[in-house]
């Protein structure tokens, strides 16, 4: 148990320390909902798969569309590993996708942040024009709604369950020389046992 902390403690430290640009301007503390009624949604989305609970999302990415319309693509019902760690006042709760990108919520006593996180092997994103690329980018959210099915309790060994949904700023991704302006839509049903 130890060493698998460890070694997402290390993944993450490596994450953010050698590659990441940071939006921390605008990080946005905003007050989580409850709401007991999505009890029963989250029990119909979420599933136990190796012993494991995972999470179940839906994801939406807009490429060069400013209007947000149905152009885009879209993955409904993928599986998201989302795992909970207390950290002094703070619960972070982390969910991982196999797109290559992951959020982060810090669960605070009234408030939460989210932060989306993406990465390549190469390096291709940016957040503005004059900003050179990298193999990863880590940008606060400020548009997102978290709905908890209780007050977060504070332990290890507690649940904590919900609903995010969120919308990144735009950011940008060059391949090849042609730059993309992108923009996701994430929503996922969570619950976790708090490490």
């Amino acid at each position: 148990m130890k060493f698998a902390l460890g070694i997402i403690f290390l993944i993450f430290s490596n994450f953010w320390i050698l590659h990441s640009q940071t939006s921390l301007l605008n990080t946005s503390l905003k007050p989580f909902q409850i709401d007991s009624s999505i009890h029963k949604i989250l029990d119909e989305r979420i599933q136990l798969i190796n012993g494991k609970t995972n999470g179940f999302g839906d994801i939406k990415l807009f490429v060069n569309d400013p209007f947000l319309d149905e152009q885009h693509l879209s993955a409904e019902g993928i599986d998201v590993q989302v795992n909970a760690y207390l950290t002094g006042d703070t619960i972070m709760i982390i969910g991982e996708t196999m797109f290559g990108f992951t959020f982060t919520i810090n669960l605070l006593e009234q408030n939460a942040t989210v932060q989306f996180i993406t990465d390549y092997e190469e390096k291709i994103f940016k957040l503005a024009q004059t900003d050179s690329l990298s193999t990863s980018l880590t940008i606060s959210c400020s548009d997102f709604k978290l709905t908890l099915t209780r007050l977060p309790q504070f332990e290890k060994g507690k649940i904590v369950e919900g609903i995010i949904e969120f919308s990144t700023p735009e950011y940008l991704t060059v391949e090849e020389g042609i730059e993309d302006k992108n923009k996701m839509k994430v929503k996922v049903y969570f619950r976790s046992t708090i490490k």
